[in-house]
């Protein structure tokens, strides 16, 4: 079986290199070196003007999308404010009753992304609660039922990190 296909492949290549040798009627051979060029250049030209048609298109895209993107960001603006507490909270509407303070936001340097569930920030409201006496300084009570939405969204938050690592990893292994 080796020796077979050694020979099928020297039978190929025999026949290829023949036709660079034998004649045609009209007296030219049936393969040249030139004439293979010749094709090969003029293949490659199309090809080359195609691409360049192909990358005017996309970088014209490209930058129409970018200053559509470039438009949405100017327009956006973020507030900050500090609690009672210190913390320093963000967002994209002024908080009613503390002080807010607009921040300009370089969009080169973010990232944004959407937010899908807003509901886990409800908590916050809910788990403020007036502490007891009996508590000891800096620990918050929490209702039950508190805990328990808490497990949810925390669950919730848990399955939309595997689905978005599993989207990840089929990007990558396409």
């Amino acid at each position: 079986m080796k020796s077979a296909s050694y020979i099928l492949i020297m039978i190929l290549l025999i026949g290829t290199a023949s036709l660079f040798y034998l004649k045609r009627p009209d007296g030219q051979s049936w393969l040249s070196v030139e004439a293979i060029t010749d094709k090969a250049s003029a293949k490659l030209e199309t090809n080359m003007q195609g691409a360049k048609a192909l990358l005017n298109e996309t970088t014209e895209l490209v930058q129409s999308k970018f200053d559509a993107k470039s438009e949405i960001e100017n327009t956006a603006k973020i507030y900050k404010w500090q609690d009672a507490q210190g913390v320093w909270h963000y967002s994209d509407r002024p908080h009613p009753t503390y002080q807010n303070e607009e921040v300009i936001l370089d969009p080169n340097k973010i990232t944004v992304i959407d937010a899908e569930d807003t509901a886990i920030l409800q908590l916050e409201s809910n788990l403020k609660q007036e502490p007891n006496d009996s508590d000891p300084i800096g620990i918050t009570t929490i209702s039950p039922e508190s805990v328990e939405q808490l497990l949810k969204d925390a669950n919730k938050v848990q399955k939309l990190m595997d689905d978005r690592e599993k989207q990840l990893n089929e990007q990558i292994d396409h």
